[in-house]
């Protein structure tokens, strides 16, 4: 059985295409602004210490 989590993207994608359907000339900054709710129904992982890493150049 689908997760309520699974019904959110469906959504959200759902209406990412119907509005790219209806606007199909849009730009680049009327993309990122529908795709920018992504962060809407996702999540970063918790619990995560991320670490860098400096790799050696050539010389």
């Amino acid at each position: 059985m689908r997760g309520k989590e699974s019904f959110a993207l469906e959504k959200l994608y759902r209406g990412c295409i119907c509005q790219m359907a209806e606007y199909p000339a849009a730009g680049v900054d009327e993309l990122r602004r529908l795709f920018n709710h992504r962060g809407d129904v996702t999540a970063g992982p918790g619990g995560v210490d991320y670490l860098e890493v400096l790799l050696p150049t050539e010389s």
